[in-house]
């Protein structure tokens, strides 16, 4: 069964920085671009749409992993903080 959604964790990072990153790891650059095309296309009108609700939280993810973990780390251990301090569950 579907559960509601109040919390959207959007990793934005600039196409060029994703295409570097999959090409090191051995993606072909056609697939890429095919991949960042479905992406845009199918994608990003639900990102805005839970933008546009207020549950987006963008992580702006082209600074590294372990820069990107502390981000979600924090929003996680603040909004289910808050929740347990308010009795509610997700």
């Amino acid at each position: 069964h579907a559960q509601p959604c109040d919390l959207v964790i959007f990793l934005e990072c600039p196409e060029e920085i994703m295409e570097e990153r999959m090409a090191a790891r051995g993606d072909r650059l056609y697939g890429v671009k095919r991949n960042m095309n479905r992406f845009k296309q199918q994608m990003l009108p639900v990102v805005k749409h839970y933008e546009e609700k207020g549950f987006l939280f963008p992580v702006a993810a082209q600074v590294g992993a372990e820069a990107v973990y502390h981000q979600v780390s924090l929003k996680l251990e603040r909004e289910y903080r808050l929740v347990a301090e308010e009795g509610t569950a997700r």
